[in-house]
């Protein structure tokens, strides 16, 4: 294991902890990206995370293939460029994944009715979620991230289906989003609680406290899921925060927005799955 890597270890309670790698080797002592929330156990196993990552400086991407089936139905996609996907952390619920693709070419290939084979299913990443921002805990709501590659189809009467490839518009996006909640003096004490209802983060500024405008760049982490095979971890190491105050179910909170970042190295948002 190196810097880099994410790793996770179980605390006393059994509850796994995911953390980036930011310094040492697996010799020596290694230091994380922000303090564990419990104790792990003296000799405990440390398992290590698959990791992706995804940055604004990538160009070339893999295409997939894809084959829809219904009845007596089969349509062959060709070429399909990533253009977005989503991960949705369901209050309550098992993360979902959404995704988008592009295709260059797609056409009819059967008509006879296909046999299908269901994949083994895998077990679900549901619920427990922990957000940081920073080594701060906070409660959250509404979570996803999304990945916008900016991709868009190049239309023309020459192509196939009348398509002739795609480009990236150079729009790309990666972002958090969430509500987070505000303490009984939030607009005159610029606090955000955190999961204990303690105020934790001041950043209000100035008249921006009246208008509810928040601005910063903070390291900001998701995880989801405490047991081994069933948790992924999400890191943005330099978000710009932004967000407004509003009501949700008769609480004040703050609808914000973290927009992934250059860091001063690495990528801008890492992905690790046990």
């Amino acid at each position: 294991m190196t810097v880099g890597d994410m790793i996770g270890v179980l605390d006393t309670s059994g509850n796994l902890q995911i953390r980036e790698i930011t310094a040492g080797t697996a010799s020596v002592n290694l230091t994380v990206d922000r303090a564990l929330t419990g104790t792990p156990s003296t000799g405990s196993t440390v398992y290590h995370c698959a990791r992706w990552d995804h940055s604004a400086s990538t160009t070339a991407h893999k295409h997939g293939y894809f084959r829809a089936e219904f009845e007596s139905h089969t349509t062959s996609f060709f070429g399909c460029a990533p253009k977005s996907f989503e991960l949705d952390f369901v209050d309550g619920g098992p993360l979902v994944f959404r995704h988008t693709w592009l295709p260059n070419d797609w056409q009819d290939t059967s008509d006879a009715n296909p046999s299908y084979t269901a994949p083994t299913a895998g077990g679900l990443i549901t619920g427990n979620l922990q957000f940081f921002i920073g080594s701060t805990q906070f409660l959250i709501r509404d979570a996803k991230f999304s990945v916008d590659n900016g991709q868009v189809q190049r239309k023309t009467g020459s192509g196939p289906n009348g398509v002739q490839g795609g480009v990236a518009a150079d729009k790309r996006q990666i972002l958090m989003t969430g509500s987070l909640y505000l303490g009984d003096n939030a607009l005159s004490l610029n606090e955000i609680v955190d999961d204990s209802g303690t105020p934790a983060l001041g950043i209000f500024t100035g008249d921006s406290a009246v208008a509810g405008d928040l601005a910063g760049t903070y390291d900001v982490a998701i995880q989801a899921g405490t047991a081994v095979g069933q948790a992924m971890y999400l890191r943005l190491p330099a978000a710009a925060f932004r967000g407004n105050v509003v009501e949700k179910d008769g609480l004040l909170c703050v609808d914000f927005t973290a927009m992934a970042t250059a860091p001063s190295s690495g990528s801008q948002a890492r992905l690790g799955i046990i």
